[in-house]
Protein backbone atom coordinates (compact mmCIF):
# COMPACT_ATOMS: atom_id res chain seq x y z
CA UNK A 1 0.00 0.00 0.00
CA UNK A 2 1.70 3.77 -0.93
CA UNK A 3 1.08 6.20 1.46
CA UNK A 4 0.29 9.58 -0.27
CA UNK A 5 3.30 12.03 -0.76
CA UNK A 6 1.86 14.58 2.15
CA UNK A 7 2.04 11.73 4.40
CA UNK A 8 5.01 10.69 3.82
CA UNK A 9 6.34 13.62 4.17
CA UNK A 10 4.92 14.59 7.43
CA UNK A 11 6.47 11.19 8.77
CA UNK A 12 9.95 12.14 7.72
CA UNK A 13 9.66 15.26 9.20
CA UNK A 14 8.39 13.51 12.44
CA UNK A 15 11.13 11.22 12.72
CA UNK A 16 13.66 13.75 11.98
CA UNK A 17 12.40 15.97 14.58
CA UNK A 18 12.10 13.33 17.21
CA UNK A 19 16.23 12.89 16.71
CA UNK A 20 16.49 15.98 18.23
CA UNK A 21 16.56 17.14 22.00
CA UNK A 22 12.90 18.41 23.43
CA UNK A 23 14.87 20.93 24.98
CA UNK A 24 15.31 22.03 21.02
CA UNK A 25 11.41 23.10 20.84
CA UNK A 26 11.18 24.97 24.20
CA UNK A 27 9.50 28.95 23.45
CA UNK A 28 11.10 31.74 21.27
CA UNK A 29 12.93 34.03 22.69
CA UNK A 30 11.08 36.81 24.00
CA UNK A 31 14.52 38.70 26.09
CA UNK A 32 17.76 39.95 25.70
CA UNK A 33 19.42 37.12 27.26
CA UNK A 34 17.77 34.59 25.35
CA UNK A 35 18.40 35.78 21.99
CA UNK A 36 22.06 35.76 23.44
CA UNK A 37 21.87 32.32 24.76
CA UNK A 38 20.78 31.05 21.64
CA UNK A 39 23.23 33.25 19.19
CA UNK A 40 25.83 31.66 21.86
CA UNK A 41 24.53 28.08 21.16
CA UNK A 42 24.27 28.68 17.22
CA UNK A 43 28.16 29.95 17.43
CA UNK A 44 29.35 26.91 19.56
CA UNK A 45 27.19 24.59 17.16
CA UNK A 46 29.04 26.21 13.95
CA UNK A 47 32.29 25.54 15.37
CA UNK A 48 31.43 21.97 15.97
CA UNK A 49 30.54 21.74 12.85
CA UNK A 50 33.41 23.20 11.54
CA UNK A 51 35.87 20.65 13.86
CA UNK A 52 33.33 17.96 11.93
CA UNK A 53 34.21 19.26 8.41
CA UNK A 54 38.13 19.55 9.41
CA UNK A 55 37.73 15.57 10.27
CA UNK A 56 36.00 14.59 7.17
CA UNK A 57 38.79 17.06 5.31
CA UNK A 58 41.22 15.17 6.56
CA UNK A 59 39.33 11.68 6.05
CA UNK A 60 39.11 12.53 2.53
CA UNK A 61 42.95 12.73 2.21
CA UNK A 62 43.90 9.61 3.76
CA UNK A 63 40.97 8.38 1.19
CA UNK A 64 43.23 9.48 -1.31
CA UNK A 65 46.32 8.26 -0.54
CA UNK A 66 44.55 4.38 0.20
CA UNK A 67 43.42 5.30 -3.15
CA UNK A 68 46.94 5.73 -4.65
CA UNK A 69 48.34 2.96 -1.86
CA UNK A 70 45.95 0.57 -3.58
CA UNK A 71 46.62 1.29 -7.47
CA UNK A 72 50.62 0.93 -6.79
CA UNK A 73 49.72 -2.34 -5.27
CA UNK A 74 47.10 -3.39 -7.74
CA UNK A 75 49.56 -2.43 -10.72
CA UNK A 76 52.75 -4.68 -9.65
CA UNK A 77 50.80 -8.06 -9.20
CA UNK A 78 52.67 -10.71 -7.76
CA UNK A 79 53.45 -13.46 -9.85
CA UNK A 80 54.62 -17.00 -8.76
CA UNK A 81 55.58 -19.97 -10.37
CA UNK A 82 52.83 -23.14 -10.56
CA UNK A 83 52.17 -24.73 -7.07
CA UNK A 84 54.40 -21.96 -5.11
CA UNK A 85 51.01 -19.70 -4.35
CA UNK A 86 52.70 -19.22 -1.02
CA UNK A 87 55.46 -17.21 -2.49
CA UNK A 88 52.91 -14.17 -2.73
CA UNK A 89 50.71 -14.87 0.46
CA UNK A 90 52.24 -11.40 1.75
CA UNK A 91 50.74 -9.68 -1.47
CA UNK A 92 47.24 -11.16 -0.28
CA UNK A 93 48.07 -9.65 2.76
CA UNK A 94 48.15 -6.41 2.12
CA UNK A 95 45.60 -6.67 0.16
CA UNK A 96 43.56 -7.25 2.58
CA UNK A 97 44.90 -4.43 4.98
CA UNK A 98 44.25 -2.18 1.98
CA UNK A 99 40.12 -3.41 2.22
CA UNK A 100 40.29 -2.88 6.10
CA UNK A 101 41.82 0.29 5.71
CA UNK A 102 39.39 1.19 2.99
CA UNK A 103 36.45 -0.02 5.07
CA UNK A 104 37.38 1.72 8.07
CA UNK A 105 37.88 4.95 6.49
CA UNK A 106 34.30 4.85 4.77
CA UNK A 107 32.71 4.08 7.77
CA UNK A 108 34.47 6.67 9.80
CA UNK A 109 33.64 9.38 7.32
CA UNK A 110 29.90 7.83 7.38
CA UNK A 111 29.97 8.75 11.32
CA UNK A 112 30.93 11.82 10.22
CA UNK A 113 28.21 12.90 7.60
CA UNK A 114 25.66 11.61 10.73
CA UNK A 115 27.58 13.84 13.28
CA UNK A 116 27.08 16.81 10.83
CA UNK A 117 23.63 16.05 9.93
CA UNK A 118 22.50 16.32 13.45
CA UNK A 119 24.54 19.07 14.25
CA UNK A 120 23.07 21.32 11.14
CA UNK A 121 19.31 19.96 11.72
CA UNK A 122 19.99 21.30 15.76
CA UNK A 123 21.33 25.08 14.25
CA UNK A 124 18.22 24.79 11.81
CA UNK A 125 16.50 24.53 14.93
CA UNK A 126 18.00 27.56 16.63
CA UNK A 127 17.67 29.53 13.69
CA UNK A 128 14.11 28.55 13.59
CA UNK A 129 13.46 29.43 17.14
CA UNK A 130 14.70 33.08 15.98
CA UNK A 131 12.53 33.28 13.02
CA UNK A 132 9.68 32.89 14.99
CA UNK A 133 10.54 34.77 18.23
CA UNK A 134 7.72 37.00 20.36
CA UNK A 135 9.32 40.07 20.58
CA UNK A 136 8.42 42.78 22.96
CA UNK A 137 8.73 46.56 22.39
CA UNK A 138 12.14 48.04 21.44
CA UNK A 139 13.39 44.78 20.37
CA UNK A 140 10.95 44.30 17.87
CA UNK A 141 13.00 46.62 15.00
CA UNK A 142 16.09 45.04 16.19
CA UNK A 143 14.86 41.38 15.37
CA UNK A 144 12.82 42.16 12.54
CA UNK A 145 16.15 44.64 11.06
CA UNK A 146 18.93 42.76 12.11
CA UNK A 147 18.27 39.30 13.08
CA UNK A 148 15.71 37.93 10.93
CA UNK A 149 17.39 38.37 7.72
CA UNK A 150 20.47 35.66 10.03
CA UNK A 151 18.77 32.99 9.36
CA UNK A 152 18.37 32.99 5.57
CA UNK A 153 21.95 33.37 4.98
CA UNK A 154 23.32 30.57 2.53
CA UNK A 155 25.63 28.91 5.19
CA UNK A 156 25.74 28.47 8.87
CA UNK A 157 28.69 30.00 8.92
CA UNK A 158 27.32 32.92 7.35
CA UNK A 159 24.15 32.69 9.70
CA UNK A 160 26.52 32.73 12.48
CA UNK A 161 28.69 36.19 11.45
CA UNK A 162 25.18 37.89 10.83
CA UNK A 163 24.17 36.89 14.21
CA UNK A 164 27.23 38.20 16.08
CA UNK A 165 27.02 41.31 14.09
CA UNK A 166 23.40 41.56 14.87
CA UNK A 167 23.98 41.25 18.47
CA UNK A 168 26.74 43.84 18.60
CA UNK A 169 23.85 46.30 17.29
CA UNK A 170 21.18 45.14 19.81
CA UNK A 171 19.16 47.86 21.84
Amino acid sequence: MRLPVGVCCSIVVILMLSTHDRAAFAQAPTTLAEFKAIIDQASATALEVKKVDEKMADAVERGKELVERKKRHDANRCTYPDGQREKCDWYEAERRTLDEQSSAILKEFAEYEDQKRDLVGGFRILMMKLRVAKVIGRLKEWVDNDVAPCPLKPSLYAAVACLDAAWENHP
